[in-house]
């Protein structure tokens, strides 16, 4: 009736006799959420970039990170192969189906790396004609020459550590030869020989320092 009168009121003289019929339209409304094992479309899956393990329970988020850890051919199939890492993780304080919120409280938790490599590529432009299949075509090709890197350690590693296992604390700058050809077969080999050491380094034990304070509580 309020279309009636607004119809009415525009001035066109014409007036409403009769309605004929009503269609009235009724759908069932399901809303998104969070839910168990769903399968991907089929061109995200080609894509071979997402982590989606196969389960029955409602603990995805859980078992998307411990996939990591999981090898095999049934590394997909969420079982005994994925149980068995649980421990690795605090998944403590997380409601399951996990709310998008909740990422940032599980990356809190998670035990910090007290080194970090910092690391960075200089590169040649140079011009290639490569095709790629029928749609794509290389115009240029990065060529490495040179790289640098920095080892950064938290306050926690002493200098004598970092002396004694022979990792370095100032920059390292490489520039490789003529024919560029040996400067990342030399980065990763330097990286290597690094992080060994530095594995070395995190299976010391040093004995606890007391403070007086300290080692009267501990008395």
């Amino acid at each position: 009736m309020a279309e009636q009168d607004e119809y009415s009121s525009k001035g066109s003289g014409y007036t409403l006799q009769c309605i004929d019929g009503l269609l009235l339209g009724v759908y069932n409304y399901t809303p998104m959420s969070a839910s168990s094992y769903i399968p991907l479309p089929d061109f995200i899956e080609k894509k071979k970039a997402i982590i989606n393990p196969q389960n029955s329970d409602q603990q995805c988020f859980k078992w998307a990170i411990l996939a990591k850890h999981v090898s095999g051919n049934n590394k997909n199939q969420v079982a005994e192969n994925y149980i068995t890492h649980e421990e690795k993780y605090n998944f403590s304080g997380l409601t399951f189906p996990t709310k998008l919120h909740q990422n940032s409280m599980h990356g809190k938790k998670t035990q910090r790396h007290p080194i970090v490599i910092y690391a960075d590529f200089e590169a040649l432009l140079r011009k290639s004609d490569e095709k790629c299949g029928n749609n794509t075509k290389a115009i240029q090709k990065h060529e490495a020459m040179s790289y640098g890197f920095m080892v950064k350690a938290n306050n926690d590693v002493s200098a004598e550590l970092l002396e004694k296992f022979n990792i370095p604390t100032s920059p390292i700058i490489f520039r490789g030869d003529e024919d560029n050809q040996n400067v990342g077969e030399h980065f990763v080999k330097s990286i290597v020989d690094i992080a060994e050491n530095i594995e070395k380094l995190l299976q010391t034990n040093i004995p606890i320092t007391f403070t007086a304070e300290q080692q009267q509580e501990h008395n």
